[in-house]
């Protein structure tokens, strides 16, 4: 059974089916998909919404989401010259982009055309980055094993900071004076007193 509901969670399950904001007057909100083209019309000048304006809402949302059915496409990038060769193995296809951020939207389009589907509803996966010339290489193993260290990295960065936070404002606490610390630490004085007093 629908009951009254916030407005905010209203309007976020709206952005969470696909709606964007696209104008509003007074108190009310319209929401419209970009690519369907259905729309809601949302009371926002109210903290709560009726249960029938949910029931609506609902309505078209769960609409929506029935239509989109995702289909799914690996994709593999290649480097060859200036270029990111971009490969869709699963229907054969070949399309390119100058900046590697662009391979998986073009990839996108390039399917949304040879098979006919909405371009909404295509999802790509990448499962490899390469160079072959000069010598191959594997880029998004590599590219993936970095990230993984530098977040270990921000991670002990992070505790290190906890624990000389809490051994400076120990040894203040003890009486021994922020130079010793200091040198203790290996850091300066002014460090020292940041950690003490955050």
């Amino acid at each position: 059974m629908v009951s009254d509901e916030p407005a905010r969670s209203v309007v976020k399950r709206s952005r969470n089916a696909g709606f964007v904001k696209s104008d509003s007057g007074g108190s009310h909100t319209k929401w419209s998909h970009p690519e369907s083209g259905e729309y809601v019309v949302v009371a926002t000048g109210h903290r709560m919404i009726s249960a029938t304006g949910v029931h609506r809402v609902n309505k078209r949302n769960r609409a929506q989401q029935k239509e989109v059915v995702m289909h799914e496409y690996k994709v593999e990038i290649t480097r060859e010259g200036r270029w990111w060769m971009v490969h869709i193995p699963e229907i054969d296809g070949l399309t390119q982009a100058r900046r590697l951020t662009e391979a998986p939207t073009m990839a996108r389009e390039y399917i949304a055309l040879d098979r006919g589907i909405p371009l909404r509803e295509i999802d790509v996966e990448v499962t490899s980055v390469r160079i072959e010339e000069p010598d191959f290489r594997e880029l998004l193993e590599s590219a993936t094993q970095i990230k993984h260290i530098r977040a270990q990295a921000n991670e002990l960065e992070r505790e290190s900071a906890e624990r000389a936070r809490e051994y400076a404002r120990w040894l203040v606490s003890h009486g021994v004076p922020v130079r010793d610390i200091a040198a203790l630490l290996e850091i300066s004085p002014q460090r020292v007193s940041q950690l003490a007093n955050s």
